[in-house]
């Protein structure tokens, strides 16, 4: 493949994407603002340097990572899921410097990141898309959307990511505030806002994909992320219970369509919304997740060697003709935040204990002695696996039980009364039940 790979993130992904390189032998080299030096990504890598400035946006200075790059000679680029992930003029540059990007290419980062063009795009092979009105660039004309579509509606930055730039009015008297909630958050140079229809109560089913060298694409099962804060997810299961097996089949059909359309390489995640058996595509993520633990799991596959090997070209590193469902995973993302409030509650770790058992896999962002800053409160991915999905809720009450953290709050607690609740437990809970 290749002998060098430079990740431009940090976190719990940055140390993915570490510990899977090494293991194939590449050199890892690794970047990190000032805050972050006592992180463990940082040490984990072959060798790692500072970047100028303090503010997490260091990151996403594509110009400052391919100085670095080109200093060490580094053959590859690994956005983790960072901001860069998702930026086609980013992914262009890499590729100008003579550097292999590990992504998707910039032509299907540029449709990915537009939710308009993505929109038109999936609706032309037959991916259904919620109701909506845009992209508008006043409220008036925001206020014209949502009467046409009918109350409540949703506004998004049509270039937003992450679950930032989004806000709900529920009736004509809430959108001037959604409006201007959305405005505060749109990414700088795109200000175009998205109005579409709400669904209240549905679930968020997400489609893992992996698009291929040779142009193909798989599907690698489902995962149901409706438990959220802000519209992003704090917890994942897989398989998703209670689908209907037509369902899953037709949901998985189109993520596949989705991916397909816009040529995706890569690991990538198509995000429906599902209400009864009808269900909407909403975002097509390019780039790994917090939640690829589970995936990996239920399939015992890695993804990250599976994005290397695709990159240069080759298979993923697992037989595609024999991918089945080995269990039943659960995966929670242990926040530094109130479990009851989710605020951040930043710190440092005095020390902390991770639970073990069979099954049970960490994948954390911080250690005893980092300090949890305000901007990235994710502790930690802690996932179970099971033979099915009682054995799974149960072992996952084990791990969160056996996790201990002295220094900030967390969300601990939350979990293991989620693993109690009898939405939860029936399989039969949706976006709300956070609410």
């Amino acid at each position: 493949m290749y002998g060098s790979v430079l990740i431009a993130d940090r976190g719990a992904l940055a140390s993915r994407v570490i510990r899977t390189a090494r293991r194939l032998g590449i050199r890892t080299f690794a970047v990190h603002i000032g805050a972050d030096r006592g992180r463990p990504f940082v040490s984990e890598a072959h060798h790692a340097e500072q970047l100028k400035g303090e503010k997490p946006s260091a990151y996403s200075e594509i110009a400052q990572i391919l100085e670095i790059a080109r200093r060490h000679d580094v053959d590859a680029v690994h956005p983790g899921g960072s901001a860069l992930a998702g930026d086609p003029d980013a992914a262009a540059a890499v590729i100008a410097a003579g550097h292999i990007w590990i992504g998707p290419s910039p032509g299907t980062l540029a449709c990915t990141r537009d939710k308009v063009r993505l929109s038109q795009l999936v609706r032309d092979v037959g991916v259904p898309t919620p109701e909506s009105v845009g992209p508008v660039s006043t409220v008036e004309d925001a206020a014209a959307g949502a009467e046409q579509i009918g109350y409540p509606v949703i506004l998004k930055a049509v270039a937003g990511r992450n679950g930032v730039g989004i806000a709900v009015s529920e009736k004509p008297a809430d959108l001037v505030r959604a409006y201007e909630r959305v405005r505060a958050h749109l990414p700088a140079g795109d200000e175009r806002i998205l109005v579409q229809r709400h669904y209240p109560r549905v679930r968020s089913i997400e489609v893992q994909v992996l698009g291929l060298a040779d142009g193909a694409v798989v599907a690698l099962g489902e995962r149901d992320c409706s438990v959220q804060r802000r519209f992003s997810p704090v917890f994942a299961e897989s398989p998703a219970p209670g689908l209907r097996p037509v369902v899953r089949e037709e949901i998985t059909a189109a993520g596949l369509w989705a991916a397909e359309a816009v040529g995706f390489r890569g690991v990538g995640t198509a995000e429906f919304l599902l209400t009864g058996d009808e269900f909407f595509l909403c975002e097509l993520t390019p780039h790994l997740t917090g939640f690829h633990p589970v995936t990996e799991q239920v399939f015992g596959i890695d993804l990250v060697e599976a994005q290397l090997r695709v990159a240069a070209g080759h298979l993923p590193g697992f037989d595609l003709g024999g991918l089945a469902p080995l269990g039943h995973a659960i995966g929670m993302r242990v926040l530094a935040e109130d479990p009851r409030r989710f605020s951040p509650e930043p710190g440092p770790i005095a020390d902390w204990t991770a639970p073990r058992g069979d099954g049970v896999r960490v994948d954390a962002g911080y250690a005893p002695g980092s300090v949890i800053s305000a901007d990235d409160t994710t502790i930690g991915t802690i996932s179970a696996l099971g033979a099915d999905r009682a054995s799974a809720i149960v072992r996952a009450r084990a791990a969160i039980g056996g996790f201990r953290l002295t220094g900030p709050r967390h969300t601990g607690p939350f979990f293991a009364r989620l693993l109690e609740n009898e939405r939860f437990v029936l399989g039969r809970y949706d976006t709300t039940l956070l609410a």
